[in-house]
């Protein structure tokens, strides 16, 4: 369970719906490192299989903000796909 009143921006448009009430600014994907700062989520979840093919080459500089900018806190692995859950840290 998150804290009460942190928000959360998603990958992925699926990730975003399931937020509900949790989700931080305008729904859709977050791709862009400037959209998370001008809307200052508190977690963003990350499927990164996902980003890279949803967005090649552009996503490099998102997923590198991410990782430094952010602490796991929680991540799911298959054979298929990684979902992780990153603590921003401003």
């Amino acid at each position: 369970k998150l804290p009460d009143g942190s928000l959360v921006a998603a990958t992925s448009e699926t990730a975003q719906f399931l937020m509900e009430d949790k989700a931080s600014g305008p729904y859709g994907l977050w791709n862009l490192v400037d959209d998370l700062l001008a809307y200052s989520p508190s977690y963003v979840l990350v499927n990164e299989q996902q980003v890279a093919w949803d967005f090649g080459n552009s996503a490099l500089p998102l997923l590198k903000w991410i990782s430094e900018m952010g602490t796991p806190v929680f991540e799911f692995r298959s054979h298929t796909n990684d979902l992780i859950l990153y603590k921003l840290d401003y």
